[in-house]
């Protein structure tokens, strides 16, 4: 009896699916029903980005912020990556391609010259040179020009500068009062070709060799004389960002863009050394950029001046009471 249940459950049962007929039509829409259920069946989770990785930041460069544009916004992103960086980048900086390529125009005249002006002018400082521009101090037509030039591009730059530092005034571990740098004080530095080989200098290893040997030299120079420091090339090159025992960063840069480092006089910021590094081209002698360093004053120094002329006013008033007594009691000793 048993047997006999189990073998009616059997033929009770649903009949198996039919085989898939092995007609062409058939087949075609068999395949489509397949594919709808596969469409069904499978739901293919959604993608979502993987978290930033260490190394990633390895590639990030220092901020860019228009100048044309400035926001709280903008002053957030500058002081962030002052922070991180210790640089940020400035572009729409007001100064335009016809005065640089005026300034590279009349430079590269007066480097040419090997007279008086060359040597009066011209100072070797480590890997570039540094070209006074002193108006009213010569007679020759091309410097006058270069310094009428200079003036122009240096007052522009200068008022980047005193933007820049009301910015890190409100920002700063120590407040300062205000920036004390001069519009004589904006550098136009030449970079001379002669002073490396392109056939023992292929471009790679010509670049290689500035970061390793060039920010030494620029390491060198003190950078406890400032708080930023701008930098203004008159022609595309690299900017190499190095901080003390840290690795280089290394970033295209132009006249297009400003480059501000930080110095070791603001304080709550990563203090780095900016370099230029111009890969040497056959059809120029030399490349040139602008820089200038602004030391920020501060108010304990304002104090220390107050204190100091109060000084002053006191012993003034002690004299007089000296030079009171003292004739006072000649007349007496005179009269009597």
């Amino acid at each position: 009896m048993a047997i006999m249940r189990a073998k009616g459950r059997l033929t009770t049962a649903d009949p198996p699916p039919s085989p898939i007929p092995t007609g062409r039509g058939s087949r075609s829409a068999a395949n489509q029903n397949f594919i709808q259920f596969l469409d069904k069946s499978l739901q293919i989770p959604e993608l979502t980005a993987l978290p930033p990785s260490g190394s990633g930041t390895r590639h990030q460069l220092p901020a860019v912020v228009d100048f044309r544009s400035l926001s709280a916004e903008s002053f957030a992103r500058l002081l962030a990556s002052a922070k991180q960086f210790g640089a940020f980048r400035i572009s729409n900086h007001g100064i335009s391609a016809e005065e640089l390529g005026s300034v590279v125009w009349e430079a590269e005249s007066v480097s040419r010259n090997d007279g008086v002006i060359g040597k009066r002018f011209i100072e070797r400082i480590g890997n570039r040179e540094d070209i006074k521009w002193l108006p009213q101090v010569s007679d020759d037509k091309r410097y006058r020009d270069l310094c009428n030039n200079m003036e122009k591009v240096a007052r522009k730059v200068q008022a980047i500068a005193e933007q820049l530092s009301q910015v890190f005034n409100g920002n700063a571990e120590k407040q300062f009062e205000t920036i004390g740098s001069e519009m004589g004080n904006v550098k136009l530095l030449r970079y001379n070709h002669q002073d490396h080989s392109m056939e023992q200098n292929p471009t790679n290893n010509f670049l290689q060799n500035e970061i390793n040997n060039g920010s030494h030299i620029h390491m060198r120079e003190s950078d406890d004389d400032h708080a930023l420091c701008l930098h203004l090339p008159l022609e595309h090159s690299q900017f190499n960002v190095r901080s003390e025992g840290g690795s280089a960063l290394l970033f295209d840069a132009g006249p297009e863009t400003l480059v501000v480092t930080v110095g070791k006089q603001l304080e709550g910021f990563k203090c780095v050394s900016g370099e230029m590094i111009f890969v040497p081209d056959s059809r120029s002698q030399a490349s040139f950029s602008i820089q200038l360093k602004v030391p920020l004053v501060s108010n304990s120094r304002k104090i220390c001046k107050t204190v100091s002329i109060a000084d002053q006013i006191l012993i003034a008033v002690i004299l007089y009471v000296l030079y009171t007594f003292v004739v006072f009691t000649y007349t007496h000793i005179i009269t009597s």
